[in-house]
């Protein structure tokens, strides 16, 4: 396990790295918040309802 110092510089280390992108991207995280993948940004279509 990470220690909470090694965390935090991990979450800051990932937050510049999405705020610089110069295009969207896609966290996929764990129940844990541990990154396992990065992909570019998805758009998001809503599913229309039969409301």
């Amino acid at each position: 396990m990470l220690d909470q110092h090694e965390s935090a510089g991990i979450d800051s280390t990932l937050r510049r790295l999405v705020e610089q992108a110069s295009f969207p991207v896609h966290l996929v995280c764990d129940d844990a918040l541990a990154l396992l993948a990065v992909s570019a940004g998805r758009s998001f279509t809503p599913i229309a309802s039969g409301h």
